[in-house]
């Protein structure tokens, strides 16, 4: 069944599309642990440093990481556009599979 092997490659697939989305997602969305403000209270002046981007170069980056986020959106969606094209063949091979079985 090769329908069956390739929708499990599908889900594999999807499934590492979907942990980048959350990993972009989770870079700039997601409060600071008090552990990161620990060390940035230690760091001083170096956070200002590094701090020191131009609103225009924040807005940028901020745009870079949406246009990549629709770019997986779309991406997984026709990956479970497949899975359902996937099952269905699967389904429908198992369906005959059934009926020749019985004829024989």
């Amino acid at each position: 069944m090769e329908a069956s092997s390739k929708v499990k490659q599908l889900l594999d697939e999807l499934a590492a599309v979907l942990a980048e989305m959350g990993a972009l997602q989770e870079e700039g969305g997601i409060e600071d642990t008090e552990v990161e403000h620990d060390a940035a209270d230690k760091a001083g002046m170096e956070e200002d440093e590094t701090k020191s981007e131009s609103p225009e170069e924040e807005y940028e980056e901020e745009e870079a990481k949406e246009k990549k986020i629709r770019c997986l959106c779309e991406r997984a969606e026709k990956i479970r556009d497949r899975i359902k094209f996937y099952e269905s063949v699967a389904a429908k091979e198992l369906e005959l599979r059934t009926v020749l079985d019985k004829a024989t």
